[in-house]
């Protein structure tokens, strides 16, 4: 009895429950039937997702199926059909910016597949040596550089056992460290790598979700009609802007970080980071 009550069981029949019910209840006031049942299609989806109640793909492609099925595109009178509604369900699945999306994963496959992110981090340490706060500032770079062109989340994943990897041998090979100074290092190390990324993000239209989510709203949206995005003027300001604040966070990272870190009113965690003890 206890194998077959599991997580996935869980999600799956719950989703299924907020499903029927909206399907068999009448919608709240103020919505109409058909955001109603859109409201339960995405419920059971939320679940079954969370849960990986059954494969991903397939929770996925559930509106191609559904949507139609529950007339959310209208009744199907006055020469609107089936296929129609399924064509209308389908077409987001088409849109130019979810190949971006796709390019950029197929891109973080590839240099995962040829340890690209592996040979930059070895370059970058054979170029800045031992010294702490050129070997966090050269991870940073290398975690920004990257992040530019696959998601910041792939890059701080791929990179981050590197850097512990990196961690573990400055413990075991240095003897000037104590434990809060390693400690010191170790979180500034990591956490510069995951901020480093979330920076290169901002760089190009498929370095972050949120970028392609914004150029897909003002493209879409009927109030910015009228707005054409340049992609190469949009990357050109995005790079300028990131550059800026990696060249502000230089400051704290390399020669007069212990400086300005004691010039800024910064708290004891804060200072704890890049200050020895």
């Amino acid at each position: 009895m206890t194998d077959r009550i599991n997580p996935k069981s869980i999600g799956f029949f719950t989703g299924l429950f907020f499903f029927s019910l909206t399907l068999l209840t009448t919608p709240p006031a103020g919505l109409t039937i058909e955001a109603w049942h859109v409201a339960g299609v995405v419920i059971m989806m939320a679940f079954w997702w969370a849960t990986e109640a059954i494969p991903l793909p397939v929770t996925a492609l559930l509106p191609l199926a559904l949507f139609p099925l529950l007339q959310v595109y209208g009744p199907y009178v006055d020469g609107f059909t089936p296929k129609e509604a399924f064509t209308i369900a389908a077409k987001p699945y088409a849109h130019p910016n979810i190949y971006l999306f796709l390019g950029g994963f197929i891109l973080a496959l590839a240099i995962e597949k040829v340890n690209l992110h592996k040979r930059l981090a070895l370059k970058m340490l054979l170029m800045v040596g031992t010294n702490a706060k050129y070997l966090i500032g050269g991870f940073m770079l290398i975690s920004a550089l990257i992040s530019m062109w696959i998601m910041n989340t792939s890059t701080t994943l791929m990179l981050l056992p590197i850097a512990l990897a990196i961690a573990a041998v400055v413990k075991d090979t240095t003897t000037s460290l104590d434990e809060q100074q390693f400690n010191n290092f170790q979180t500034s190390l990591l956490l510069g790598v995951a901020y480093a990324a979330t920076i290169g993000g901002m760089a190009t239209i498929i370095g972050t979700g949120p970028n392609v989510l914004v150029k897909s709203f003002i493209e879409d949206d009927s109030e910015y009609s009228s707005v054409e995005i340049n992609l190469e003027q949009f990357n050109k300001e995005l790079a300028i802007r990131t550059w800026d604040k990696i060249s502000k966070l230089g400051i704290r990272t390399f020669e007069d970080a212990r400086e300005y870190i004691r010039s800024k009113k910064l708290d004891t965690f804060s200072k704890s980071l890049f200050l020895p003890t």
